[in-house]
């Protein structure tokens, strides 16, 4: 399980932090698919392989894959009852998944990650941070998404075509 992912990003969306809230209303009143990056806060990581380009190289890669679904991760629920949803290959789902049931159990034991997740805070008694998505921008099978929140996953899949020309605009406005 080593090669699963070692970068993980941590998100916020626009439910739950101020200023993805304000970018996401921006995308309602103009009545256009928000981007990714108006959908979700992207938490500061820390690290500078979270830098250079590395989430926009990640959410080009993401969006152009085939074979991509969201599943469930059956028998994981959080504190709340909550599922487990995923975004990934469909030939890498159980590896992704035991990679996730680990993360849950806050069990490092069989992989490293550059920074901490905080995903364990979930299934205990008090939820700590303010996260409800997270991002392997370096994951197998060219990255995978992970949430508790279905809907907020689905608009994250929906988001990534729209998220890719905007970064495609950006990159020609700059040459």
């Amino acid at each position: 399980m080593s090669n699963i992912a070692y970068l993980v990003q941590r998100c916020s969306s626009y439910n739950l932090h101020p200023l993805a809230e304000m970018k996401m209303l921006e995308a309602i009143e103009e009545n256009r698919t928000p981007t990714v990056y108006e959908l979700l806060d992207f938490d500061y990581m820390g690290s500078s392989e979270f830098e250079w380009g590395a989430v926009p190289k990640a959410i080009r890669t993401l969006e152009s894959q085939e074979d991509f679904e969201i599943l469930q991760v059956l028998d994981l629920e959080n504190s709340a009852g909550e599922p487990v949803f995923v975004f990934c290959a469909t030939k890498h789902f159980e590896e992704i998944s035991e990679f996730i049931r680990s993360l849950s159990k806050m069990d490092y034991s069989n992989f490293r990650l550059k920074e901490i997740t905080y995903f364990d805070d979930y299934f205990g008694p008090e939820k700590k941070h303010r996260y409800d998505l997270w991002f392997a921008i370096d994951g197998i099978g060219g990255g995978f998404v992970w949430s508790f929140n279905k809907d907020l996953l689905q608009e994250f899949v929906v988001g990534l075509p729209v998220t890719v020309d905007y970064l495609n605009a950006k990159k020609a406005a700059r040459n």
